[in-house]
């Protein structure tokens, strides 16, 4: 890799945007240099490297989030399908308690 990067390539490993960019050229705040009306900056390699491994380990996290976010949603419709098992398991058990009770009630007249 080049000592000397574009701004798009600069700002894409660096995650800094272009106009932050163009602002901290403005203000003489980074180093770098124009070659054919183009601004070109300078990259410090161990930065890229760090900001790789940053990248890796969001990569990982977000993979991470994404397979805990599908296990709860297939226990969310586990969930669902259990709650209507234990509606229609209520509604028959009212229904039997209710009968027996008009049973009862009928017996003792």
């Amino acid at each position: 890799m080049s000592p000397w990067l574009t701004l798009q390539e600069y700002s894409y490993h660096k995650g800094i945007s272009i106009s932050t960019l163009r602002r901290k050229i403005k203000n003489e705040e980074i180093s770098y240099k124009l070659k054919n009306g183009r601004y070109f900056l300078k990259s410090d390699m161990n930065d890229f490297s760090q900001r790789n491994s940053q990248n890796d380990y969001y990569k990982q996290r977000l993979q991470e989030t994404e397979q805990k976010l599908s296990d709860l949603k297939n226990n969310h419709e586990d969930l669902i399908n259990l709650v209507s098992y234990l509606e229609m398991e209520k509604k028959e058990l009212l229904q039997y308690i209710e009968n027996n009770l008009t049973l009862n009630s009928i017996e003792k007249i």
